[in-house]
């Protein structure tokens, strides 16, 4: 009926509005907050001065050691927990905008931002641009809302948000996309690119497989051989897209390493890092373990890990019920396969920090959102149960999305009362000072001087505190963090004394000579 019609328009109108307005809202926060936050969190700023060094053409190199013996360099550090699909877009911001504070992070919200308006894209080819724009925005908005003490991940210049994006791209564009030779290799170079953001998102490759399977295995009665052929072919296609970044970035590796011994002993390094920082060996029996964890979860996130759980399975089952379309349930496979592989490696075998956790929760909602992409009002029948999910989720989110509102977004888009310096200018300010000192940069540790390793010019810059620091200098302490308390800390600060303070976080010390 044209009437019916004409409201059916208006209601998607109104909702293609309203999701791309949340959207546009969030990401004006986010771009407002890194602008001001500049290099909030340490690690970022490690990270900051590897694509520095890359983008002035001295190689893949962190001139930090975590370690804090000797702050000279080492390409390809075997610690860095964030990859090249990052550190290649802090050096595209660098070659943009120069080392600005906020420049690595501006850069990746957007590029984050344009992952998701491809998604958008994709999806609206078959379902229109309402469903596409509000199964994002649902997806966007919940992730946001929840994560309010850990929001520094949306923001800053890590590498999880970039990486769960690429893989919501690529899963997307497998269910969504026309199963074409160009679209696979395309969904194989975003998963790709997801592992070079976070060696973590390996672990997606599974559900890419388990949808080849479930493809041979409910295929037309035809001969094995001919089932096992046609679920086959896509898969490599995708395999193949996959290796290309990683096998491209793990030459320049190579060549950079001069050769197989340097390439074989750095990436032995690296996997000795990954087995520390990757698995829980502390022997915890099976409850006490889940125990900790569900606690853990409920302090840091605002929803618990149970509660969360339900909601993605009641959205993956009403999808898998009610839709008639292959592609909702195919992306209700890869995208709940995915969620459950990441929720039983964080449970069960991760260290339990909250950073894995984060994972968790946007693959959570990507899940619960499902009912948007499948939910018919034409069959009020069929409406039911996918209609109860968006409303449960919906439920769920007033009271999260209220405190971001009020407690995250509001003060940081227009705030009630002028600030003193935000964290950007009194890193200005800083590096003004710094600029032209050529002397020696003494910092307690690595992440006391990394925004100004990256900020100022060359690299290189910061010394280490040890038995031989003998010579005269400056000493950088952010006030943030805590200082040492070794005997080579005990013997060094007490030939400081106060030169400058920058707002409330930076102070520069001069130090005399060693008698």
């Amino acid at each position: 009926m044209p009437g019916e019609r004409q409201r059916r328009g208006i209601a998607s109108l109104l909702l293609t509005v309203l999701s791309i307005a949340v959207l546009m809202a969030l990401h004006v926060e986010l771009l407002t907050t890194t602008i001001n936050k500049g290099l909030c969190c340490f690690d970022d700023s490690s990270f900051a001065v590897v694509s520095k060094n890359l983008a002035s053409g001295d190689g893949y190199l962190l001139t930090l050691d975590y370690g804090n013996v000797d702050h000279s360099g080492r390409l390809f550090h075997p610690a860095l927990g964030t990859g090249p699909s990052a550190i290649l877009v802090g050096a595209a911001a660098i070659e943009v905008f120069g080392t600005k504070p906020w420049a690595p992070g501006l850069m990746l919200v957007l590029f984050n931002a344009l992952v998701l308006s491809f998604c958008i894209a994709v999806i609206s080819r078959r379902l229109g641009i309402a469903r596409a724009s509000s199964y994002i925005c649902l997806v966007a908005l919940a992730s946001i809302a929840v994560t309010t003490q850990h929001h520094e991940q949306w923001f800053a210049f890590f590498g999880e948000v970039q990486s769960l994006a690429l893989v919501l791209a690529s899963f997307v564009l497998i269910a969504y996309g026309n199963r074409s030779r160009l679209n696979l290799l395309g969904a194989g170079l975003l998963l790709g690119m997801s592992f070079l953001a976070k060696e973590l998102s390996a672990l997606f490759t599974l559900p890419v497989a388990l949808l080849a399977l479930a493809l041979f295995l409910r295929g037309p009665a035809r001969p094995w051989r001919v089932r096992l052929a046609e679920s086959l072919a896509p898969l490599l296609l995708v395999a193949a897209g996959t290796l290309l970044p990683i096998v491209l970035f793990e030459a320049y590796r190579f060549h950079a390493m001069g050769g197989l011994d340097g390439w074989l002993q750095n990436w032995t390094q690296h996997i000795d890092f990954v087995k520390s920082q990757g698995m829980d060996e502390r022997g915890l029996g099976l409850s006490a373990l889940v125990a900790e964890r569900l606690a853990l979860f409920s302090s840091r996130f605002s929803i618990g890990f149970i509660a969360l759980s339900v909601l993605a399975l009641l959205g993956i089952t009403a999808t898998l019920l009610t839709a008639h379309d292959r592609r909702p349930k195919e992306l209700a496979l890869l995208v709940g396969s995915a969620w459950l592989i990441i929720s039983c490696y964080w449970l069960l075998l991760s260290l339990g920090w909250a950073r894995y956790a984060f994972n968790v929760i946007p693959l959570a909602f990507a899940c619960a959102a499902l009912p948007v992409l499948s939910i018919s009002g034409r069959e009020s029948r069929r409406a039911i149960l996918p209609g109860g999910v968006l409303t449960l989720l919906l439920a769920m989110l007033v009271q999260p999305t209220y405190h971001y509102a009020r407690e995250t977004w509001l003060p940081t888009v227009h705030p009630a009362t002028p600030s003193g310096l935000t964290d950007a200018q009194q890193q200005n300010r800083l590096e003004a000072y710094l600029r032209d000192y050529h002397g020696t940069l003494y910092i307690p540790w690595w992440a006391h001087g990394a925004s100004m390793e990256y900020r100022l010019p060359g690299h290189a810059r910061m010394a280490a505190i040890t038995a031989s620091s003998d010579s005269e200098g400056l000493l950088l302490i952010d006030t943030t963090l805590p200082l040492p308390e070794s005997s080579d800390w005990a013997a060094f600060s007490p030939r400081c004394t106060l030169e400058v303070e920058f707002g409330e976080r930076y102070r520069v010390e001069h130090c005399t000579a060693k008698p």
